[in-house]
């Protein structure tokens, strides 16, 4: 017994270390999964935020046809809806999100919305919340870029629809 008590007073004075060892390897994991939570929480944001983007410009098509009473045929809303159930299927994965209600509401509900300019300003109100959090200059830039081609879009249609055409889009 006397030969093991050298022994264990050896390990005493070493467990403190171990233990502190053992708290910080602890702290580091939990540390590093919470900022990879943070990571990942950012980069559906910035998705979400994107077809957002996306799903603005395609409702311009729409929004454009009721404004100016010129009909361009189904392919404006084809294509609409596909990028809202791209964007329906990011939102199950956002939750934690508290927009999710109203960018669903923005993209899937007909009777909350007057008209198709309601939901456009809608949609654009809802990518100002999302890109104030994200990029707050390059949102800005972008609302004020879209505010100018929706009155050039106003005054003059068939101007606007050349030009837009003329970039590929």
């Amino acid at each position: 017994m006397h030969a093991l008590l050298p022994v264990l007073l050896s390990m005493a004075h070493q467990m403190p270390g171990l233990l502190t060892g053992i708290l910080l390897a602890i702290v580091g994991v939990y540390l590093h999964r919470l900022n990879d939570k943070r990571k990942k929480h950012e980069e559906m944001l910035f998705r979400i935020y994107m077809r957002l983007f996306d799903l603005h410009g395609r409702h311009f098509w729409i929004y454009s046809q009721e404004a100016s009473g010129r009909q361009l045929g189904p392919a404006p809303g084809a294509r609409f809806n596909k990028v809202r159930w791209r964007i329906a299927d990011l939102l199950r994965q956002a939750d934690h999100l508290p927009e999710v209600p109203e960018i669903l509401r923005a993209m899937f509900s007909l009777s909350r919305f007057a008209s198709e300019k309601a939901r456009h300003e809608e949609i654009g109100r809802l990518m100002d919340v999302l890109g104030a959090r994200i990029n707050p200059r390059y949102n800005k830039a972008m609302q004020e870029i879209s505010a100018e081609d929706q009155r050039m879009m106003l005054l003059n249609f068939d101007e606007y629809w050349r030009r837009k055409n003329q970039l590929g889009g």
